[in-house]
């Protein structure tokens, strides 16, 4: 058996989704690209919003910097990078443009991870008229990244996912008896895609994002494997 890490930094299997907002907005939240992204020569980008719904709805959007720490989900507010416009209503089978603006260029060298928070802003309930059902505020995130100088992307900048070169370092381990394998990430991406590869079967290892400096364990099943 071998192990195939697919080094990505986007989830592309959330492409072309679709996002009710439930039954009392009447909403459906159209959103794209799932995956935007800045090159160092660029100082903004777009994010579309498309109510394919039957009722206006109103979105918030903010944009907040996102990180990995002892195994849990970090967000920080910032300014590095902003939405414009930060709130918009969106009338039934009309789509809104979103600027991603680059206020601060990232380091030479290095990217930056971003969550982007889509947001529902429940409309105000008519005080003559009882509310029925349960009333559900949604919210979505998509990944951003930031490049500074020096980070490779696709010729023409056609897309970041698969531009750069993995630098990892594994090893297999065993806890309570069953064997991992223990995978670090020493280089500058996040990546976001594994997959376990033997004569057989190929199969795609659910888990998080790891981000540069982390490590992450994989269930390996029993066998022999070598330690390094």
């Amino acid at each position: 058996m071998k192990f195939t890490v697919l080094f990505r930094r986007v989830l592309l299997a959330l492409a072309g989704l679709f996002f009710s907002l439930g039954a009392n907005s009447g909403a459906t939240i159209l959103l794209w690209p799932i995956d935007p992204w800045l090159a160092a020569e660029r100082n903004a980008s777009e994010l579309w919003i498309e109510n394919r719904g039957d009722a206006p709805t109103t979105m918030q959007v903010r944009i907040v910097r996102w990180r990995q720490q002892g195994g849990f989900e970090r967000y920080q507010n910032q300014q590095d990078v902003v939405a414009s416009p930060p709130i918009v209503r969106i009338e039934k089978g009309n789509k809104q443009l979103i600027r991603l603006i680059k206020q601060t260029k990232a380091p030479d060298g290095a990217e930056q991870a971003y969550r982007i928070i889509v947001d529902e802003i429940p409309s105000s309930d008519n005080a003559d008229t009882p509310p029925m059902g349960l009333k559900i505020q949604m919210r979505y995130s998509l990944p951003l990244f930031v490049y500074g100088q020096g980070i490779a992307t696709w010729p023409g900048e056609e897309h970041h996912a698969r531009a750069s070169v993995p630098q990892l370092q594994w090893r297999v381990i065993r806890e309570n008896g069953a064997p991992f394998l223990e995978v670090r990430n020493q280089g500058r991406y996040m990546f976001a895609s594994v997959k376990r590869v033997c004569a057989r079967e190929v199969k795609r290892v659910p888990w998080r994002m790891a981000c540069w400096g982390t490590c992450f364990q994989v269930a390996i099943g029993a066998g022999r494997y070598p330690q390094e």
